[in-house]
């Protein structure tokens, strides 16, 4: 049974006090064993049983998560990269980032009807060490949720934080599916409770508060879910276990699995949430607002297309969710892929001893969007605008794109002194000037140019200047069709 802990609303530190003592008690290091090893098997097999329910609520929650994931990135990535938010958080005194830690973990525990319960995978996720100067800290944590490559509009998979405590609770028999379903559900649980509560430190940090509500489990409940409500009746009483149910009803929005539309909303507008008949036959409801969003989640759904689970019960017996290594993203795809990727954005993948930048990854986010043209842009604190430019002919386009893509790829600091020559008038022209210039590549690049006196370029290839001709031929074409405000040239 979980223990009694100080009311979170009148008495937030208490509260807090008492996870980080059960936290310590949980990941003591002489404590460090599988949490299932010694488990009588006859709660084993319960738990085998129980776990074949899971993929539901799995595929749920992995949508949820990156749709989180991918948001928190795209928020953090202009205020690391120009916005000065490391130097600020680092600024604040060690009671005021203490604080704000408290709130982002107040604020996920308050989120969901078991959002709180989540926290005992998290041994990280404790204020001193959040709001510390360390490998764990708020600031390494959000860094280690930055993509190698470019910011992306979906994630196709949640990334995961690994922590070696966490792993040794959970080591089990890798050929114990049953067991693994489980695993793999609290792993997945573990990194949900640690980006909310980055997310949260981050929206207080900015004076902000979002009101959180969780996806409702998309199925009906079932004789195993009965079972374990009974079973929990007999530990809490009646009572205790009637009031948690309707919490849980409370907390939870039921929502359009496409498009993320939730029943309020659409009732306002005339419009209600139907289900699939085939998937409601077994259980499970999966709620559409339109016909559209049902065809475009049979054909395309996230984690998986419905067309290939409408109709069919939970997991095989000797299948389980995916691993820890295949659930982090890669940092690279195959070659051919990468090629194919670059030619459609104009951005090489970067070289694996390349760390890309904050805020790189921000000026790489201007030539992912949707039909941009600009060869860079030069950035300016808000509310100012910023101002993109594109080279001309006579100014070698070319040559800026195959020294750009060098920079991208490598850090090359030859290219990045070329790429400062040949932005410089432009720089000059919009009053950005030399010295922001100057510092905004050494922000994206860590290249301070005024070092470079003689940069030294290697050859252009025959494959650079193929990418090259490819990428600006692109680029002119959607310049010259363009109607949009006005660009530099």
């Amino acid at each position: 049974m979980a223990p009694t802990r100080p009311n979170k609303e009148t008495d937030r530190m208490g509260w807090n006090r008492s996870w980080e003592q059960e936290l310590s008690r949980i990941f003591a290091s002489r404590r460090l064993i599988s949490v299932y090893k010694g488990m009588p098997q006859q709660n084993l097999q319960f738990i085998r049983q129980s776990s074949t329910h899971l993929q539901d609520d799995f595929n749920s929650q992995t949508r949820e998560i990156c749709t989180l994931q991918r948001d928190l990135v795209k928020a953090v990535v202009p205020a690391f990269a120009h916005e000065g938010f490391e130097d600020k958080w680092r600024a604040l005194t060690q009671k005021r980032r203490e604080e704000l830690v408290l709130e982002g973990l107040y604020v996920t525990s308050c989120a969901g009807p078991d959002m709180e319960d989540r926290r005992r995978w998290c041994p990280e996720m404790t204020v001193e060490t959040l709001a510390g100067n360390n490998d764990k800290d708020l600031i390494q944590l959000l860094k280690l949720l930055l993509p190698k490559d470019q910011i992306k509009n979906d994630l196709t998979a949640p990334i995961h934080l690994p922590n070696a405590e966490f792993e040794k609770m959970m080591e089990i028999d890798p050929n114990d599916h049953g067991l693994r379903r489980l695993v793999d559900m609290y792993r997945l649980q573990r990194m949900y409770f640690i980006t909310m509560t980055l997310w949260g430190t981050f929206n207080a940090f900015n004076g902000v508060r979002e009101q959180v509500r969780t996806v409702k489990v998309s199925r009906r409940i079932t004789k195993e879910d009965k079972d374990v409500w009974r079973a929990a009746e007999q530990v809490l009483g009646k009572s205790e276990v009637k009031e948690i149910r309707r919490s849980q009803e409370r907390a939870q929005v039921t929502i359009c699995w496409n498009c993320k539309r939730d029943e309020e909303s659409l009732g306002k507008q005339g419009r209600e949430l139907k289900a699939c008949g085939k998937c409601k036959a077994i259980g499970r409801i999966t709620r559409y607002c339109s016909r559209d969003c049902q065809l475009a989640d049979w054909k395309y759904g996230f984690p998986v297309p419905h067309k290939s689970i409408c109709g069919k019960r939970g997991y095989d017996d000797n299948e389980g969710t995916p691993q820890p290594d295949q659930v982090t993203p890669s940092s690279s795809s195959g070659s051919e892929d990468a090629d194919d990727a670059e030619i459609d954005t104009g951005i090489p993948a970067p070289e694996p001893s390349f760390k890309r930048s904050p805020a790189l990854l921000h000026q790489i986010s201007f030539h992912t969007e949707p039909d941009s043209f600009v060869d860079y842009v030069f950035v300016r604190p808000y509310p100012q605008d910023d101002h993109g430019v594109s080279l001309g002919l006579d100014d070698d386009k070319m040559k800026f794109l195959i020294m750009r893509r060098r920079a991208m790829k490598t850090g090359d600091e030859a290219a990045v002194a070329t790429m400062y020559k040949m932005l410089l008038p432009y720089a000059e022209k919009l009053a950005f000037g030399a010295t922001k210039l100057k510092a905004q590549l050494k922000n994206e690049y860590g290249v301070d140019v005024d070092t470079i006196k003689n940069p030294e370029l290697s050859p252009v290839t025959a494959a650079e200047k193929q990418i090259g001709l490819t990428l600006m031929m692109k680029g002119l074409m959607m310049r010259d069709n363009y109607s949009g405000p006005k660009i530099h040239k």
